[in-house]
Formats: C-alpha cells, structure tokens, sequence
C-alpha cells in the first residue's frame, strides 16, 4: 500500500510540474525566427567553439543572420550542412571531414627524458617556464594539455605521446591550439600517409635524440611521383592536395617515420536514414527511461536497496560496502602474482581508482626546504636525496631512479608486490640480490597483491604478504586492525638485520611500537660480531654510530586516540557508491583534508567543528617545531664535530656525548619522517621533538656550550 501511495504522489507531482512548465511556456514565450531553432537543431550541440562562435546557439543565429556559411560547422560535417543549406535555401559547399594527427612518434622506445619532470602536468606551463621533458626540442611533452581540451575524449597519452581516435574526432581543433610545440594538424581523413615527425634539425641531431625522428635524407622526396612532398627546414612535408596515397614514400623511408595509418574512413551513405532511426531510438529511450524512474522511485522494480540509494540522508559506512566473492583470474605476470590488470573485470571501479594514485606526482624537496638536515644526515644517502614520496603508482620507478645508493635487493622490500612474492618463494636469501638483478624481475608498483594476496577475489580478504610482519608480531598480527597492518607492512618503522639483510620490524607487540621502546631494541641488540648497539651509519665528523627512521606512521597511529575507533582505511579511502548501488573503498589515497566525505566522518566525534582549519593549525604548530628544534640539533652535531676535531676530551667523554647525539636525532627523526606531520598523534610528535630538545641541551652541557 506504501509503495502504491508513493508512486501516485510522485506521478500527480510530474502532472503538476508539467502542466504549470505548459502554462509558463506559453506566458512567458518570446517569438524568435524559426529558421534559427531549426539550424539549432541540425548543429551536434558539442558547443565546442571550433566554427569560432562560444557555442551551437550562437552559430545558429549567426547562420540565419547570414554571418556564417551554411557548412561553418565542422563537427557536423556534410550531412549537418546539407540539412541547413535546405533550411537556408542555399547549396552547401561539401568539405571532406578532418582528423587531427600527432606529428611524433617519440615513444619511450624511440626517445628518452631529459630526467623526472616535477611540477604542473600542462604542457603549455611548462613550455612557457622553458622545460622540455624530453631530449628532442621538437616532441611531445606528454603531459595532457591536449588530453585535456579534447571535448570528445577522444585523445590518450600512450607510452608518453598523445595520440587521435579518429572515430571520436571531430576536428573541433581545440587540441591543435592547446599544443605548445605544433606538433597537431589537422588532416583529411581519408588520407592515410603521414609524416611523424617535425624536428627540424639536421639528420645527425635528430639520431641522437630519437631513433624513430625524420633524419632530411629527402629520399621519400626523390619516390614521389605527384610533387606531394617537400622538404620543409630537413624535415619532410606532405601536400594533401597533391597526394595520391601511393605509400611509396612509406616503403622508401628509412626511420619509418613516413607510416600509414589505419584509421577508419566513415561510411557516408545511407547516414540520413540511420540519423532517423536514431531519433525515433533516443524518442523510444526517453519514453521507457521516464517510466522506469516513476517506478524505481517507489520501489517497485529496482527493490529496497535502490530505493534506499535514491533516498539516502546518511553517510556511508562499512556496514554498506558490497563484498564480492569472483573466482580469481588466471594471473599474468610471471612470478604468479594476480595483478591490477587482472582483477580489472571483477572490479573496474576498485582498479580504476587505484590507477588514479598516478595524479598524485607531486614532490616536494625536503633537502631544500629544510637545508639543515644534508648536515644532520652526513654520509647517509638522505643526504643526497630526500623528497616526499609520490603516489604507489610510482614506486617502482622513483626507488630506481633515486641518488640514494641501493645495493642489495632489500631496497625494494615496499615497492613491489614482486619482490614479496619472490622472499615468499625464496626465503630471506632474496634481500641479498643485488638490487640490478632483482629489480628486472620486478613488474609492478604496490598493487592488489600487496594487501589481498591473490585471495582479493574472496570478498576482498586481506593477507598479510610481507614475511616480516608475521615473523616479527607473531600472534599480535590478529591484535592489530586488518585494515591498518595492510597499510602497516610498509609504513613502519624497520630495519636491516645484519645477518641477513633481512627486513625486520624493531618489536613484537603494539605496546613495543613507541620510539622509547624502539630505541632500547636498537640499543641492545647484539651483532654478529658480538658486540652490542645497532646503527644505519656512522658520521665521519662526529664518529657516532647514527639510527635513521623511516615512516612509522602505524607505531604513530596504533599508540594514538585514534586508533580505537578507526583504521587506516576509515580516513585514506573514501566510500563510493556505483551507479548500480554498489558501494566500495575507492583505492586512491587521499588525505582526509582533501576528500569532503572523509571530512564529514569527523563529525561523529567533532560535531561541528571546522576539521580543516584544526587539522592543518596542528600541522602548522608541529612542522614550526620540527624546524626549531632540527636547526638546534644540527648546531650540536657541529659543535660535537668541532670537540672531536679539537681532541681536547676523552673517548669516553665524547662517547656520551654521542650518545646523547644519536638519541636527540632518533627522536626528531621519528617524528620529521611521520607523513601525517602531528595528525596521526600530536601528543607523540611533541613529545618527540621535546625529548629530542632536552638530550641537545644535556649533549651542549657536556660540550660546555
């Protein structure tokens, strides 16, 4: 009875909606010409801007004013301007459609980068402050400027060059004016020979920077029959209007620069009769889509949990999430391991997000930003490099391509789900590799692997895949949020052991996770040789023997407020719902500050408060500290060093001075690498930076100072 209730009201609403639309329609109708309406009508209503007018409405009036030919559009095409050349009384010209082409095939099998650009992914900004990513002047940048404008969606960056569907073309040429080096023209679409290449430098130049680029050998010039092609600043030009598509410039050219391409001419009869059975199927469509809405809308076909979907009031929760049991793909890669692309079919929107973590490319220069760390981190390889990490999508790349050195293979314990599987296979033996030979049998960046195992398919189970989180908590495993710990297997605190090389976590338990605990482990551990003390390096300057922290931002969390109610998941991943009502963990990683819904998670315990403004004043409070007590820490490493140098006290005065040294940086360090900069637990980041700051001013006592 409710649900017949609910649909008579909605349907008596849309009659009284309608009829007062009728009467509005009429009231308040201004005559216009009708001829405009009907242009209007004919025009594909991209309001792309390509005929030159700010849309299809303006071009509409501008033809009927007589301001504009009949075939201006060049998205429509010929049917478009034969149908207003009969609405204008006036023959339309017809031109053969365009397509807009890449002129380069600088891949990154053909071409390299002049090193990692870091900055606005906008061609047209980079070019603007000089940067050219790749080594040839004259390539594409790959950065999507193009990407961007195409109203069509009909341009894709692939293996770093942009390049055309024609099917979805329509010349618009919007990407042609987007492209800061030229390298986009449009051309008529049933010509298929094309040039992929407009460097101009001489042939020699041109090898050095791209083995796929035009090297002005003019031999394609000497085939051509028709006077089609010319030489244009060394690199070669076809003239469209004499080109008879022979391809034999194609089979001459050496570089094969010169190609055809494939794409599809568009079939031109019969595209009337087609367009009609189009408009009665859209007509039929419409009908059916409003019928469909009156009775989804009151439960009748799409049942309870749609209709809770279109009337939902509340946020999300975990209670919501759709699991789904699929049976696992057979795995592509060639350790074993069932990857993203794999898992793709069973969960496009997971996979989808997850590829997104590619937008997060930003990196900041800790060395830069806050100099004095190059002196606190002398002779480690922080001292070289230290940036912010980008998104997982990057893993793999950025440990290869760091200045830090990497010589064993336990380097990319966090960066691949290959190189879990392979220690899972091999055993421990595998974090001695060396780091060139494992990295070739690596094939992808953290991925589904790392947090589900290959059992993601049994309702999203998550496995713990990393040897040394098991070895290390033992029976706390099950202690510790699922949820967290997946993320925990990399954002730790961990060290080398060495034995082995092993990766190993410095405790066993959550209350082991705090930095004073974790200090006493290092402190007395004792190594091979016997004697006792854990250290990463010792500093030349100052001859202590130095801890370097990591990330550890689970001990952060786990020993915060926080972590009895949420877990890593809760405020890194956002819940989505699907069109269907599908409701799922979307996999890009975002900081809650950045992603409303998370924000309004906050509001079960913070009411009303503005979480922003909270949230970035702790940050704000935390790094100004960070950066007071790291330049006095740096003053004490250099007034130790200058003790040394002076030889003035003993070996054991200066050891406990060291000592004092090593402890004040561990505390700083603990807090500095935490990502979350206090949020996670502000009251640990203070009272880190505030121990680190008391051992300082015990360690300059002792120098005197």
């Amino acid at each position: 009875m409710v649900i017949l209730i609910a649909t008579i009201v909605i349907v008596l609403i849309g009659v009284i909606v309608g009829a007062g639309l009728v009467y509005a329609g009429k009231k308040f109708f201004v005559p216009v010409d009708e001829r405009e309406a009907a242009v209007r009508e004919c025009l594909p209503g991209n309001n792309c801007g390509a005929c030159g007018y700010a849309g299809c409405d303006a071009m509409a009036a501008a033809i009927v004013a007589g301001d504009a030919p009949v075939n201006g559009c060049p998205v429509g095409g010929a049917v478009c301007a034969e149908k207003i050349g009969g609405i204008m009384g006036k023959e339309a010209q017809i031109l053969e459609r365009q397509v807009a082409f890449v002129r380069c095939k600088g891949t990154c099998d053909n071409t390299k980068k002049q090193g990692n650009y870091v900055g606005v992914t906008d061609c047209r900004a980079a070019a603007l402050g000089g940067v050219n990513v790749g080594e040839c002047d004259y390539g594409c940048m790959g950065l999507g400027s193009c990407v961007d404008v195409c109203p069509q969606g009909a341009i894709t960056l692939v293996d770093g060059v942009a390049q055309v569907d024609p099917r979805k073309c329509v010349a618009c040429g919007l990407c042609v004016k987007a492209c800061p080096k030229g390298l986009i023209e449009l051309i008529p679409e049933s010509k298929h020979v094309v040039v992929q290449c407009r460097n101009k430098d001489r042939g020699p130049l041109v090898k050095k920077v791209c083995s796929a680029g035009c090297i002005g050998c003019t031999l394609c010039v000497k085939q051509c029959e028709s006077d089609a092609i010319h030489m244009e600043g060394n690199v070669a030009k076809i003239n469209y209007d004499n080109c008879t598509q022979c391809g034999k410039c194609a089979e001459k050219c050496p570089s094969k620069v010169i190609t055809r391409t494939t794409a599809p001419v568009q079939e031109k009869k019969g595209e009337e009769k087609m367009e009609k059975r189009n408009q009665a199927a859209k007509l039929l469509i419409g009908l059916v889509v409003v019928v469909l809405a009156v009775l989804l809308l009151g439960g009748i076909v799409g049942g309870e949990k749609l209709l809770l979907r279109l009337t939902r009031t509340t946020p999300l929760t975990r209670a919501d999430i759709t699991y789904k049991t699929v049976a696992a793909p057979d795995p592509s890669s060639k350790d074993g391991t069932i990857n993203a692309a794999d898992w793709q079919a069973a969960y496009p929107e997971i996979v989808a997000t997850m590829w997104d973590n590619k937008k997060n490319d930003y990196i900041l220069d800790y060395l830069e930003q806050d100099s004095y760390l190059v002196n606190i981190y002398e002779n480690f390889g922080f001292a070289k490099e230290y940036g912010s990490a980008r998104g997982h999508e990057y893993c793999l790349e950025d440990v290869n391509n760091t200045a830090r050195p990497h010589g064993k293979a336990n380097c990319l314990t966090c960066k691949t789900p290959n190189f879990a599987k392979l220690v899972n296979d091999q055993g421990v033996s595998a974090y001695k590799m060396s780091f060139e030979e494992a990295y070739k049998l690596m094939e992808e960046s953290v991925s589904c692997y790392t947090c589900h195992g290959n059992d993601a398919g049994e309702k999203g189970k998550l496995v713990i895949t990393h040897s040394y989180v098991n070895k290390a908590l033992k029976d706390n495993v099950s202690k510790i949020d699922a949820a967290t710990l997946s993320c925990g297997q990399c954002h730790i605190e961990y060290y080398f052991t060495p034995e082995d090389a092993e990766t190993m976590m410095p405790y066993g338990s959550v209350e082991e996770m705090t930095p004073e605990a974790i200090l006493a482990y290092y402190d007395n551990m004792v190594l091979p040789d016997g004697t006792v003390g854990f250290s990463d390096f010792t500093q030349p300057s100052t001859g202590a023997k130095m801890l370097k922290a990591q990330h550890p931002e689970m001990e952060t969390f786990l020993t915060g407020k926080h972590a009895k109610l949420l877990n890593c998941a809760d405020c890194h991943m956002p819940l989505e719902e699907t069109e269907k009502g599908t409701v799922y963990h979307s996999h890009l990683l975002v900081s809650p500050l950045e992603n409303e819904t998370l924000l309004k998670s906050c509001a079960t315990c913070h009411k009303d408060e503005d979480m922003k403004a909270r949230v970035k004043g702790i940050q704000k409070k935390v790094t100004a500290r960070e950066t007071e007590v790291g330049k006095k820490l740096s003053d004490f490493k250099d007034a130790l060093a200058a003790a040394v140098t002076e030889g003035a006290m003993s070996e054991t005065e200066l050891d406990a001075v060291r000592k004092l040294y090593r402890d004040a940086q561990w505390f700083f360090d603990f807090c500095y690498v935490e990502n979350a900069e206090g949020a996670h637990n502000s009251e640990l980041a203070y009272r880190c930076l505030d121990t680190a700051e008391k051992k300082i001013e015990e360690g300059l006592a002792l120098l005197g100072k």
